[in-house]
């Protein structure tokens, strides 16, 4: 993602893994990393000046996948509805319109 956002090539750093996002917001905003987050995790902590947006006039977009299991339910295909429907919304983004099929 570091490339996308700076325009050139970004040489090998040292890195390591955080299991969560929850985790990965709390270590950002301690100090101990970096890194990319959704505007609905870190909008507030921006407005509060506990994090700092060091690169405002960069966006990524990111494909988003809702999976579920081969199984015919009215439920299952209800719930995923209605989660393509609040994302669509709380996303703001155009979802490409595709018969519901289970993987």
């Amino acid at each position: 993602m570091l490339h996308i956002l700076l325009g050139a090539d970004v040489k090998p750093f040292p890195a390591h893994y955080v299991p969560s996002p929850e985790k990965l917001a709390e270590s950002i905003g301690a100090g101990v990393d970096y890194g990319l987050l959704p505007v609905q995790q870190c909008s507030y902590s921006i407005q509060q000046g506990h994090l700092v947006n060091l690169a405002t006039a960069a966006c990524v977009s990111v494909d988003l996948y809702w999976h579920y299991w081969n199984i015919n339910s009215k439920i299952l295909t209800d719930f995923t509805r209605y989660i393509e429907a609040k994302c669509k919304n709380l996303l703001k983004v155009n979802l490409v319109s595709a018969p519901l099929k289970a993987s």
